[in-house]
């Protein structure tokens, strides 16, 4: 499901604060007459939409507060109500996790192509610095202070937000976003399992990503200091990823490493482990727009990015193998070059 349509009709925040006992609940829409506003609540939409871990999700038990979103699309409760109930919810539950910070919850009601969404985005305070002016003793005192509940800037990630949707035939579909910062103390699995209770559900295009991370998280686990081998499992998965419609698992396995059993088994196991089992259906969009461009990370200190034309130009780039795990990569015919 992708959702590439949207205007903002209607749009609510409320403030989560850890050291209350309560939320702190709106009663009043934001002014979305407001061009700066409605500019900063469309980029945050539009970088969630395009995030490439926003995941199709599916319920193993109703939430508590979905019977509100039922009547929010029945139109029997309003986004003010709706919102509410599922920020009561929502502070509950990080409240008992414990280890979340304040945030804010932002409520917007969308108009996409295939049906109206609620969305919720969760807005991690940013910390900023800010100047203060203040006399002291009659002298002009300006100092520099921190800030610490700064909402996150139009450049910044959001790392946790869902999409509520009902489609055009009444259908009711879940995307969610569900990130985590490194080094977080956070329960990882709070905002899918504890409050959306769900669990991710795979498309195509979902599928195809997930397949092409994990298969390189396994080469470079598996395959070191042979760059001519990881280089050969790697082309060759672009090149079935490219050409073929479908990509079976295991027999991409043992075409790839023969009569190495310990790999074949290995790599079956790996990807099964992460929940992709049998033929995987390719998302022909997703791979023009995976291996468009090229980034290859070489040794530690090397960061090349090449389209794809210029990659499988002989004349353009080159890759010789020099016989003992190694590879020479060759860039051609240099007639101008700038430096960063």
């Amino acid at each position: 499901m992708k959702i590439t349509e949207f205007k903002i009709e209607e749009g609510i925040i409320h403030v989560l604060d850890v050291n209350c006992d309560e939320p702190i609940l709106n009663e009043s829409y934001l002014n979305l007459s407001n061009e700066d506003i409605n500019i900063f609540l469309s980029k945050h939409v539009e970088k969630i939409l395009k995030d490439e871990e926003l995941n199709l999700g599916k319920f193993n038990e109703s939430p508590d507060f979905i019977e509100y979103i039922n009547k929010f699309f029945k139109n029997e409760i309003n986004l003010v109500e709706v919102s509410k109930e599922i920020s009561k919810k929502f502070f509950e539950i990080i409240q008992q996790e414990g280890s979340s910070s304040s945030c804010d919850l932002l409520f917007l009601k969308l108009k996409t192509e295939i049906g109206y969404a609620l969305c919720m985005i969760k807005l991690d305070y940013v910390k900023n610095y800010v100047h203060k002016i203040e006399y002291v003793e009659d002298k002009m005192q300006i100092d520099i202070i921190p800030q610490f509940i700064t909402l996150p800037s139009n450049s910044q990630k959001v790392m946790k937000s869902c999409l509520f949707i009902e489609d055009l035939e009444n259908n009711f579909n879940l995307l969610y976003l569900d990130k985590n910062y490194k080094n977080s103390h956070e329960n990882s699995n709070y905002f899918k399992e504890d409050f959306l209770k769900c669990f991710k559900v795979y498309s195509d295009y979902s599928k195809t990503k997930e397949l092409i991370s994990v298969a390189e998280k396994w080469t470079r686990k598996n395959i070191r200091d042979d760059a001519d081998s990881a280089f050969f499992v790697r082309e060759s998965f672009k090149d079935k990823l490219n050409n073929e419609e479908n990509l079976n698992i295991n027999e991409f396995a043992r075409e790839v490493f023969k009569n190495d059993s310990d790999k074949i088994e290995s790599f079956v196991d790996f990807i099964e482990s992460n929940g992709i089992e049998g033929e995987v259906v390719v998302d022909k969009d997703y791979i023009h727009k995976k291996y468009e461009r090229i980034r290859l990370k070489i040794d530690r200190d090397i960061d090349l990015y090449i389209n794809k034309e210029s990659f499988y130009d002989i004349n353009r780039f080159e890759v010789k193998r020099n016989g003992d795990g190694s590879l020479n990569m060759i860039i051609k015919y240099v007639l101008n070059y700038n430096e960063k």
